[in-house]
């Protein structure tokens, strides 16, 4: 029974850790602006509410947990996105030609 609460604990980290770990190799791009940033971050945060709400997971986290992911994902948009010295992602994002 050890062995199947460890693989169920790993399969519960890799889907926690998936979103995150496909954004950053996505911006490693040579051709990543900043408003690829700011869009990966939008699809990150979404991505994990997404993954904190679903029935797959729903069971498996206890509520501390989501809160305590839910905590630093939004400290850490907050602090590179929203409280950045330079402001750039969003203005990067508004005035980039493509469209998102």
């Amino acid at each position: 029974r050890p062995t199947a609460t460890f693989y169920a604990d790993l399969n519960l980290l890799l889907a926690v850790l998936t979103p995150a770990a496909k954004t950053i190799t996505c911006l490693e791009s040579t051709n990543s602006t900043v408003a690829d940033v700011f869009v990966f971050w939008l699809a990150v945060m979404a991505s994990f509410e997404s993954l904190l709400t679903s029935q797959r997971l729903g069971h498996d986290l206890q509520a501390c947990d989501k809160e305590t992911i839910r905590k630093i994902l939004n400290f850490r948009f907050k602090q590179m996105i929203l409280n950045n010295p330079s402001d750039i992602f969003v203005p990067g994002f508004v005035l980039h030609p493509s469209e998102f």
